[in-house]
């Protein structure tokens, strides 16, 4: 982009406010490996995971639930639904995320020290002892929803976390008293693009 951009524009168009935007949260879903709760997560695994986690809800906090042997539990609050994953990549063995978050009260309290948690249903899995303990290799999962809980909340990876809260100022641009559309403003853009302008 060139400094000082000046052009001439003759038309209508005008911006009449610029509103405070989105928030995006930006973070590490997910890691091959075994979890801190006895979950073997392969390669295979966390890239389909990776796919399945677009467009999923993102929860914030966790609620506590007794089982039916008694024991109290502390699981994902999902009815906490706080946005929704917009993007997600994996880099080597890491899966990541971006996520818009529709609550800006709430995501001014999320910082880098919070936790991320993938909820789902194993729909296929082997079983296998080792040392005394029960793994579950899992082979097949339908995610449900990506949570965001609070930094003393253990998660089944601890170095899954949010990395960035990003707040995005926004404009909008109106012509003949109606709002712009993305093709529209792209095409403006494309047609100084082409002239050498910006």
């Amino acid at each position: 982009m060139k400094d000082n951009l000046a052009f001439q524009f003759e038309s209508n168009l005008r911006t009449v406010e610029e509103t405070e935007g989105l928030t995006y949260v930006t973070g590490l879903l997910i890691s091959e490996g075994r979890s801190t709760n006895d979950r073997e997560y392969s390669l295979g695994m966390i890239s389909d995971i990776c796919k399945q986690a677009i467009s999923k809800p993102l929860t914030f906090g966790t609620v506590k639930k007794m089982d039916s042997n008694g024991i109290v539990k502390v699981l994902h609050n999902e009815e906490n639904i706080i946005g929704r994953i917009v993007k997600t990549w994996r880099k080597g063995t890491k899966v990541f995320f971006k996520a818009l978050v529709s609550d800006p009260d709430l995501a001014k309290r999320i910082n880098e020290n919070f936790g991320v948690s993938v909820g789902g249903v194993a729909t296929e899995y082997s079983i296998v002892q080792e040392f005394g303990r029960k793994i579950l290799k899992l082979i097949k999962m339908i995610v449900t929803h990506v949570a965001i809980v609070s930094p003393e909340i253990s998660t089944g990876f601890p170095e899954a976390k949010v990395h960035a809260v990003v707040h995005e100022s926004r404009m909008t641009f109106y012509k003949d008293g109606l709002e712009l559309t993305d093709d529209e403003l792209t095409g403006i853009i494309s047609a100084l693009q082409k002239t050498g302008e910006i």
